[in-house]
């Protein structure tokens, strides 16, 4: 009996596998693999596009350039006004034109020659 049923799976089973499968045409192929490139074209440049501008936008190296300058600055390494250039970005320090009589108050300014980004960072102490 146990030989009848797997036969017969056998022959259940030989049927589907053989069946004939209806393909699509040449030109539906062709179609959907357009579609299908047209999507990944676009993908690809938006990505590219986000990427570029996160790192147009990247001024971490500047901030811990300027944190340096602050640091000079507090320890009388080095002496305002000056101004520097490091790649792109030109540093301006300064004391700031609206400051009062007890408060001293020194800007260190940096500025992207290409993309005028500007990055600043106050410094604030006393005057003596």
């Amino acid at each position: 009996m146990d030989r009848v049923k797997t036969a017969y799976f056998f022959k259940k089973l030989r049927n589907v596998l053989l069946k004939k499968q209806e393909a699509s045409s040449l030109t539906e192929t062709i179609v959907a693999t357009t579609i299908i490139l047209i999507v990944f074209a676009i993908a690809t440049l938006s990505l590219n596009n986000i990427l570029e501008n996160t790192i147009q936008r990247d001024t971490s190296e500047i901030e811990s350039i300027l944190d340096q300058y602050a640091y000079k600055y507090m320890h009388q390494k080095i002496k305002i006004p000056a101004s520097y250039e490091h790649g792109d970005w030109f540093v301006k320090i300064d004391n700031d034109k609206a400051k009062t009589e007890e408060i001293h108050i020194v800007l260190i300014e940096a500025t992207n020659k290409r993309t005028q980004q500007k990055v600043l960072k106050k410094i604030i102490g006393d005057e003596n």
